[in-house]
Formats: C-alpha cells, structure tokens, sequence
C-alpha cells in the first residue's frame, strides 16, 4: 500500500508501480501521432496535386491581367482609324474625309503624321494632333484623280508621338457653337457658275485661354452620310469671344441634315496661347 499523508510519495510510487502502463501509453500515443501526421501530409498533397492545375490557372489569369493593366497604364493604345469619304467635286477632283480618334484618357497625340492613299497614290502628309480621349475630322480638298466616281481611298497614320496627359494639367479648350444655317449659293468657277451651300455659325471660344490660331472643320451630312467638308482657320481668338464661322462649298451637295464644326486646339501646344 502507499504510504498515507505524502503526497508526493504517493504520486512518485503511482508513477513506478504502473511504469509499463505509462510506456505502452506513451508508445500508443506517439505512434497515434506520427499516423495522424502522415495522413495529413497524405491528404495535404492529394489536395494540393489535385488543384495545382486550377491554381496555376489562377496565377496565370493573375500574371496576364497584370500585364494588361501595365500595358494599359504605360503604353497607349494606337489611333483608331475611320472609314474616308470621298466627296467628288468634278470628274477629276475629290474632297476627303476621314475621322481620326485617341482611345486613351491618359495620353495625348500632340504630332501626329497621316496621309491619304487614293487608288494607291499617296497624297501629301499632313502633321496634326488629337487629344487624349478625342475624336477629329481629318480633311483633303480638291485632290486630283483619275475618275472621282470610282475611287477608294483610306487613311494612314505613318508617325505618332506620344505624351502623358498629367505631364501639362492644361484645361481642355471649350468652345460653343449656334445658328448654324445653310442657304444654298452659287460660286463661279472656270466662267462657269455652279450650284453651292454656304454654311454659316456663331462659334464661342469659352475656353479660358487666348489662342493664337484655331483649325475648325467643317463637315456636311445628310443623315449617316458626309456628303461635304472643308476647314476654316481663325487667328487670335479671344477667351469669350464669339467669331462668325462660313465656309462656301463649290459644288452641289444636297440634303443637308445637320453640320459638324469642331474647331480644333491642342492641349500640349502652350504657344498657341497668349494673355
């Protein structure tokens, strides 16, 4: 029996006298742990074999939508070309329009190089510019072919210089336009009178700059369908001044619908401003 009234010689003889009971219980449990360890490390790699496809998937995802976003953010998208119009003024001549638009908010175009292709010829490049996120008319007057009513032409962006639109801040220029008319007219030509449209508006700089000079096309349309152009320049414009805008066509365009004057400024050219 143990001795009474110890209590640590109690424990002590409770621990000797059941010495091989205390082994095989610590055995039985160090073996219960090492099975649990390995079925887990079992099961731990069946799971992981078993969706190593899904997350390789999901990091490929990952690594291609970074890579867009990057792509996005620090190069711009190239300039969207639109379909060109061609406008025969007479058996031999054309007008040419064409729209040319910048897909990126982050980034100006402030030189950009095109040139039209008629029939495979190409006509003399122009040098222009479009603002982050805008949209202009590309226009070519009275250029020479060989049979205006069977041409193709299109348009063709040889060179683009690029600028980070945060690199100025520079407000974008704003300007209204009102009464817009159109009255038919005659202009003569060789001797000859012809049938024409004069168009005529009110257009106000209400941008808070003095520019120096102002490009405003002017494009003609009978429902979906340009059926005239032309360009009007405007020099020293004045912030809140209202300038009288009339462009004369030199040959028949009928059906007139409505009149697109979208005068042209680039945010990146700071002498073209003045106080």
């Amino acid at each position: 029996m143990p001795p009474k009234g110890d209590l640590q010689l109690a424990i002590g003889y409770w621990i000797v006298s059941h010495k091989q009971t205390l082994r095989k219980w610590w055995a039985v449990t160090s073996m219960a742990v090492m099975a649990f360890s390995l079925l887990w490390t079992v099961v731990f790699f069946a799971l992981f074999f078993s969706q190593e496809s899904k997350v390789s998937g999901l990091l490929v995802r990952a690594a291609n939508g970074t890579g867009s976003f990057r792509a996005a953010v620090f190069k711009p998208q190239p300039l969207a070309v639109g379909p060109v119009s061609v406008i025969p003024r007479d058996k031999t001549h054309v007008d040419l329009v064409a729209e040319l638009t910048n897909p990126n908010q982050a980034w100006e175009a402030p030189a950009v190089t095109v040139h039209f292709i008629l029939d495979g010829a190409a006509t003399t490049p122009q040098h222009l510019f479009v603002n982050q996120g805008d949209r202009r008319p590309v226009v070519q007057i009275n250029a020479t072919v060989s049979q205006a009513a069977a041409v193709k032409a299109t348009l063709v962006v040889d060179d683009t210089a690029w600028v980070r639109a945060a690199a100025t801040g520079r407000p974008e220029s704003k300007f209204t336009v009102a009464n817009i008319t159109t009255t038919p007219s005659t202009v003569t030509i060789d001797g000859q009178t012809q049938s024409s449209v004069t168009v005529r508006a009110d257009v106000t700089n209400a941008s808070v700059y003095n520019y120096y000079h102002v490009e405003v096309p002017v494009v003609l349309q009978s429902g979906d369908r340009i059926v005239g152009a032309g360009q009007v320049g405007l020099d020293r414009w004045p912030t809140l001044t209202a300038r009288p805008v009339t462009l004369t066509l030199s040959y028949p365009v009928p059906d007139v619908t409505s009149v697109r004057i979208e005068p042209q400024v680039s945010r990146e050219d700071i002498s073209n401003t003045y106080r």
